[in-house]
């Protein structure tokens, strides 16, 4: 766990939403002191507040973390090269399994929620996945022989 991001991103979150540590204290119902705590990185939140903390600012809790791509947040941007070989390994995966979901690209690539979402769609527009008509979470791999 990165506590340094988790605690730069609840200080963002905070200051972006225009309020002070004891305002967002109550609205958590904790200390201002805690709050400062976790701001500072001499602690992190316990673990059953993350879903109260993202729903506070109406964020996931993988962006909590910084784990999704939020242009206010300063992130590590992906080469091309990166991207691709991600996409080219979501592909094999989905031709391997038969399917694919988001799930399952967040395992296995060790992406975030945002991350996977966008490399099914772009699998999808390239035509590799069509949704699955019996779950509304999978895909179902299209073979080359089924894509022309």
């Amino acid at each position: 766990m990165n506590i340094s991001k988790l605690n730069e991103n609840i200080a963002f979150f905070r200051k972006k939403r225009g309020i002070t540590q004891e305002e967002l204290a109550n609205a958590l119902g904790v200390t201002n002191q805690a709050v400062s705590k976790w701001e500072s990185g001499k602690c992190a939140p316990d673990i059953q507040l993350l879903p109260d903390i993202a729903e506070y600012f109406n964020i996931s809790i993988d962006e909590l973390f910084g784990r999704s791509v939020n242009s206010d947040i300063p992130t590590k941007i992906q080469s091309p090269k990166e991207t691709s070989s991600k996409l080219d390994t979501a592909i094999d995966i989905a031709s391997q399994k038969g399917y694919i979901s988001s799930s399952i690209l967040q395992f296995k690539l060790r992406v975030g929620c945002e991350e996977s979402r966008k490399l099914i769609r772009d699998m999808e527009s390239l035509g590799y996945i069509k949704k699955d008509e019996y779950s509304s979470y999978k895909y179902k791999f299209i073979s080359p022989q089924e894509q022309n």
